[in-house]
């Protein structure tokens, strides 16, 4: 998870086993404070702790690399987090 504020800062990560040519299904959920990963239906990430309540969001490599996005959806609801779970 990085945040940009006038300049990039990693939050936090998770160890992932990535295999190259596999699609990958992310679904990020955020609300308020709080943010929650999922790879493939399964919670990988839950962070609270995000400086900034809203903002922005975005996608992108850190370091050299190649990434293809095929889908990119954002929708905005007023549903809770379950945290913990």
């Amino acid at each position: 998870l990085i945040q940009n504020n006038f300049g990039f800062k990693k939050v936090t990560s998770v160890p992932f086993e990535w295999k190259h040519g596999e699609i990958y299904d992310f679904n990020v959920i955020s609300k308020g404070t709080v943010v929650q990963l999922e790879i493939n239906g399964t919670k990988v990430l839950e962070f609270d702790g995000v400086e900034h309540a809203y903002g922005m969001i975005g996608l992108g490599l850190i370091e050299t690399g190649e990434t293809n996005f095929h889908h990119f959806a954002v929708k905005e609801t007023n549903e809770s987090i379950s945290m913990g779970q």
